[in-house]
This record gives structure tokens, sequence and C-alpha cells, in this order.
């Protein structure tokens, strides 16, 4: 198998802050005061964002429940930006500067279902002042030992908030009251004064006592853009000058913008209208889109004047869903089925002489989109040259620059959303998973109601559900250890057929590293997941994982996944080597699961490779992968 590749790096960029306007910037200076602009402490890659009213909103009642009220009005008052970063997490994880400071860390706990706000020293500075609560005091003798990263001990506490449970935010402060530390609790109020003995928090940053860094107020988005003018003016020209370079290049060729409803699609759409004349949009409708996104998509297109082209994937997702479950991230079907299958029949019927498409694309999204040209041929679908004239713009320089010209954008974004896509999708986080339940709570129904189906057959418990377990296949570490933690058994029930027989789902995906992957799944559960193991052996080298429940072979360098599940996935070069292998895995997966001990193949093994054991076909060591058994064996000529 291709070796492991490092840790992503999608190029570090950041924003940062003009202390003397109290505002972000993408430049070096600020174009409304010529403020040098001082760096901002983010977690790479910095694709930071700005909050809207309902990330706010959020916000705000998350720390008054953790902090009391006061403190959720003085962290985040009415007059004053706030920039949000993701950083890598289990779930939703938002780096919340404020000031051009960091103050916490917004995060949803997969574990405990709800959202918590992770203190840093500047946020728990402001909580102090206003009264906050969860708090500890310490004797002058713990001070020291605190700030050089000691954790704090039950004896020298002198007070506590007496509200405080074990396993909460907590901030310690001074004898003056001045704070020093946060970090976790591992004991409640009680058993602080109680006990007097122990670890009472868990310190996770510590700081000599400063005064908390406030700004003045009064900023606004519309400042903001003021703030950031001459660096946006710059990256819209050369936006502007790549969109005038495609199409010198391709002259023959009609032109397009692939629109999604949301943000990167959106300003790409802004900038080609102002190049190009004789422009088609294009929409496709998975089946699974927020109501809100399409009407959205119809509300921008007519006041732009623009023609709109859509698409439908109709009720694909749920007939797929019935063959092949539930998605997955190592499962995508459903992206073939609702996606790339009906953009391909768009561009087929509307361009059959193929068309240049302007896309979204940005490298901070993804590893593959970091990697990937700023124009490429599509793959996926036949005739479509694509181009993503914003690929070096961040989430920033794109927000501002919608907010600059002053256009309605996708309303889903100011109720909290971070990404615009399908509301079901696999890639989705818990948090993104709530907010559908409790703002189209008749979509979740639906689809709990599919998923829970499908659990009773597997034999998966609820949690499976409530954790969003089944959006792998194979649950990566971080899933896996939070399993544990729960004490869940995620094995699936055994479902036995009279006749073997498999579905694939039509089409082919894109993979991360650029080649294609196909997905299947059989009519049954392959319960004696060693034995396919086994039998896989004949097409490469493989790595079974009993714990996982997935056995992993190298086809000469196609990759291939086979789940106790039933599920299966191929991963190629290009489509015609899926297919082929699609096929012998197949054949392999239903020898192991028919194999009678017939012998025939034993027989035929010029290399004594095949033996039986307990009346079944074995494979050892010195098998060459001639394929020779495969030619004879009956459960392949009688399925």
């Amino acid at each position: 198998m291709p070796a492991r590749r490092g840790p992503v790096i999608l190029g570090k960029f950041g924003i940062g802050w003009c202390m003397s306007c109290n505002l972000p910037l993408l430049g070096k200076t600020c174009d409304r005061c010529g403020s040098s602009a001082s760096a901002v402490a983010l977690t790479p890659p910095g694709d930071a964002r700005p909050a809207f009213q309902g990330d706010l909103e959020l916000l705000r009642a998350t720390v008054a429940r953790q902090f009391g009220p006061q403190a959720a009005e003085e962290l985040f008052p009415q007059d004053k930006l706030v920039v949000l970063n993701r950083v890598p997490a289990l779930d939703r994880a938002d780096e919340v500067i404020l000031d051009g400071s960091v103050i916490g860390l917004f995060r949803f706990d997969p574990r405990r279902l709800m959202l918590e706000f992770l203190l840093k020293l500047e946020g728990a500075r402001r909580i102090a002042l206003a009264g906050g609560k969860n708090w500890v005091r310490v004797d002058e003798g713990a001070v020291e030992p605190i700030i050089d990263g000691s954790s704090v001990l039950a004896p020298g506490i002198t007070d506590v908030d007496p509200a405080i449970e074990a396993d909460e935010e907590v901030h310690v402060l001074d004898p003056r009251g001045q704070v020093m530390a946060v970090g976790r609790s591992r004991m409640n109020a009680r058993q602080i004064v109680a006990e007097r003995h122990g670890m009472a928090v868990k310190v996770r940053k510590s700081g000599r006592p400063i005064e908390a860094q406030i700004l003045p107020g009064g900023q606004t988005w519309d400042k903001a853009v003021d703030a950031n003018r001459l660096t946006l003016h710059s990256y819209e020209a050369r936006a502007k000058r790549f969109i005038e370079k495609v199409l010198q290049g391709h002259q023959d060729k009609p032109r397009a913008v692939a629109f999604s409803g949301g943000k990167d699609s959106l300003a790409t759409l802004l900038l080609v209208r102002d190049v190009v004349e004789d422009l088609e949009v294009l929409f496709v409708d998975t089946g699974l889109e927020f109501s809100e996104t399409i009407d959205h998509t119809k509300r921008i297109l007519e006041e732009l004047g623009l023609r709109l082209v859509i698409e439908s994937a109709g009720d694909a997702f749920w007939q797929g869903f019935e063959h092949f479950g539930p998605p997955g991230r190592d499962y995508r079907w459903c992206c073939k089925t609702c996606k790339l299958g009906p953009t391909a029949k768009l561009i087929r019927e509307r361009f059959p002489g193929g068309c240049i498409t302007f896309l979204g694309q940005r490298k901070y999204e993804s590893d593959q989109r970091h990697r990937q040209a700023r124009v490429w041929e599509n793959p996926w679908v036949p005739g479509q040259i694509g181009a993503s004239p914003i690929k070096d713009w961040t989430a920033m320089h794109v927000w501002l620059f919608i907010l600059s010209r002053g256009v309605e954008f996708n309303p889903l974004y100011k109720k909290g959303l971070e990404r615009i896509g399908c509301w079901l999708c696999p890639a989705s986080k818990l948090w993104e998973f709530n907010f559908v339940e409790q703002q189209h709570p008749e979509l979740w129904r639906r689809w709990q109601g599919a998923l829970r189906r499908w659990a009773n057959e597997e034999g998966y418990p609820e949690a499976w559900l409530e954790h969003g377990f089944w959006r792998w296949q194979e649950l990566p570490e971080g899933q896996l250890k939070l399993a544990e933690e729960l004490d869940l058994k995620l094995e699936p029930v055994p479902r036995h057929v009279e006749t073997m027989s498999y579905k694939i789902a039509a089409g082919f995906s894109p993979c991360e590293d650029g080649r294609t992957s196909i997905e299947g799944s059989f009519n049954c559960s392959l319960d004696n997941l060693g034995r396919v193991a086994n039998m896989l052996t004949t097409l490469g080298e493989v790595k079974l994982s009993q714990k996982l429940g997935v056995a992993k072979v190298d086809m000469h360098s196609v990759d291939a996944s086979v789940y106790r599940t039933g599920r299966f996935r191929v991963i190629a070069r290009d489509e015609k080597s899926a297919t082929h292998n699609v096929d012998q895995l197949v054949k392999a997966v239903t020898r192991a699961e028919r194999c009678v001990g017939c012998g025939v193949c034993v027989s035929r093994c010029s290399e004594g490779a095949i033996s039986l054991v307990d009346g079944r076909a074995r494979i050892d060591e010195t098998c060459t992968g001639c394929g020779t058994c495969y030619e004879y064996c009956p459960a392949l000529f009688f399925r």
C-alpha cells in the first residue's frame, strides 16, 4: 500500500489585526489608518472567518451557561467583531478571536454531545472582570508552582466557587483575584473543601497575571471591508486577470459557473460576471439541499439577471440507501449518484462540445484542493474544463469581498453554519446535525428513521446514531477511542442470504490523491472476515483488522477494503483499472463465502499453495497470485 502521508499542510496564511481600529487585516497595514498589522497567533492554516449572528448567539448562550450571563456580555459585547478559526478536532472546534487576541476555543464535545467554551488566559481575564463563575483562588505559596505549569492541589486553594462540578472549565485566581491559569476541574467544590487533598484543577495554560487587553468598541464589518480595501482590490484584480487568461485559451468553449449556494461559489460568480457577458450558471440539486439554499440560489440569480440551469438528482439518495446503507467519509457512494452523475448529465446535454466551468474551490479547504491545479480537465465530468479564480483566497478574503459587494448571501451562514452542502453529508460535524434537527426537524426525522431501521437490522446500539459513528465504515483512531470511552460495541449482527449478490454505485468518485474509487455492497455480511482475508491473498498483500472489521489488500498499486458489514471499496489510478479490480475482488470474496470444499482448486494449483482446512480452501504463503484457481472454481460458475 502507499506510504502514509504526513500531516496535511494547506499553507499558512492567518490574519493580522489593526490595534488602532480594532479590525482584522489581510495585509500588512490597515487601509483606514495606515497602522501596521499585529500578528494573531492562529492554528494553521488560519482560514479564519467572521462570526455571524448565529455564531454569536451560540457563543453567548454557551458562556452564560458555563460562567454566567454577565460573563457572556463582557466577553462578547454587541459593538465588536468576533472572528473564528477552525482547528483540527473530532468535531466542531473554533479558536475565538476578539480585540486581536485568541480568547478561547469554542467546541462541540462529541462525548457529552454539547457545546463548550474552553478558556484561554485572555478570555479568563475578561470573565473574571465580570465576576464570572467557576473560579478557584489559591494562596501565595501555590502561585509560582502553578505559573511554572503545576496543577492546582486542593490544599493550596483558599476559596472556591461553590457551583463548580468535576470536569468543568475553571479559571485560577491568585490571592489578589487576578487570573494566572485556566484548566479543568478534577473534583467538585464540595470535595475540594471537604477532602483538602489531591489534584483539584488540571492546569492547561498558566502565566503571570496581567490586565485584560481590552480595546475600544464601535466596529462593523463595513469598517473591516474599508480596512482591507487595497488588499481586496489586489486579489480581485488578480482573479479577473486569471479569468481573462483562461477564456483567451479556450475561446471556442461556452462558459459557465458552478453554483452551490455557498460563499465560495458566490464570490466566483461575482468575479466571472464582471468579466464575462455570455454566461450560464449551473446548479445541481442533489435532493439533499437545504430549502434555504435553493431559495437563495433562485433569488440571487434573478437579482443578478443571469441564466440558471438546474439539474436534479431527485430521489437518487434514498434509492441508493436501500442498497448501500449510510454513506461514509470512506464510503462516498452518494457523491456519484447525487452529484457527479447529474453534473455529467447536465454537461453532456447542455454542452455536448464541452465547456469552461469556473468553480469556487480554495486550497485551504482540503489537501486535494491544495494540490489541484488552478485549471484542470475534469476526469469525472467528460468535456468539462474546470478553473478556480479564488484558489489562493482564504475564507476571510471571500467574506470581505462578498460584503464589499453588498449582495445577499445564503441565510444559513447567519444562523451559524460554516459550510453549505448536503444536509446529511457524512463529512458534517455532529454539531451540524444538531443544527439540522433544530432548524429542519422534518428532514431530521426522515433521516433518523432510515438510520434507525438500518441500525436495527445491523444490530447497532442507539449511540451509533447519537454519536455519528455511521459516518465511517472503518473508524479512525479518534472515533475508535471515543467508542471505547463510551463502552460501545459496534460489530454488526450477521446477515445471511440464500443467494449471494452485490451492487456497485454507478459511476466513479474522485479521491483525495487524485485516483478513482468504486463503492459497492454485498447483500450479506462477511462474518468470517479472516477467511475472506485469506482468499484475498491471491490478489495481493493483505492486512486484516478484526477490531476494525476490515481487510485491506494492496492489489499492485490498487487499494481495496472489504468490511465485515459486506461493503467494499476499490481505489485505482483510473476507471478501467478500478472496474477490473472490483471484478477480481468480488470473485475472491465469493470464493471465500461460497467455497464447498470440492478441492478442484487444490488439484489445479501448480505451487501447492492451496489446501482444504475444515472443508474450505485455504491459501498459504507460497501463492504466486497466478489466478489459475479462479478459472476452475465452481463457486464462480454457479453463482
